[in-house]
């Protein structure tokens, strides 16, 4: 019998947080998307399951296509000035 843990959503404050230092280049949406994505809990039997639905998964990998081209187009700037 299982007892996975009741996967949470991220709210909407870290999803807005996420989103905007994203799209700003900044290294802060990096790592929000990384722990939406990677963040794990143990259940009582200790197998790691993820902190978060799919659907926050999903929105912490949407931030990582996000934010890896603006922060290499913020390094390729600042390389050009």
């Amino acid at each position: 019998m299982s007892t996975e843990p009741n996967l949470k959503s991220a709210n909407w404050g870290i999803l807005a947080a996420g989103y905007t230092f994203s799209l700003l280049g900044g290294l802060i949406g990096l790592a929000i998307a990384v722990h939406l994505r990677n963040a794990k809990v143990s259940t009582a039997e200790g197998a790691k399951v993820p902190m978060y639905d799919a659907n926050s998964r999903k929105h912490g990998t949407i931030m990582c296509c996000i934010a890896g081209p603006m922060i290499l187009a913020g390094l390729a700037l600042q390389l050009m000035l």
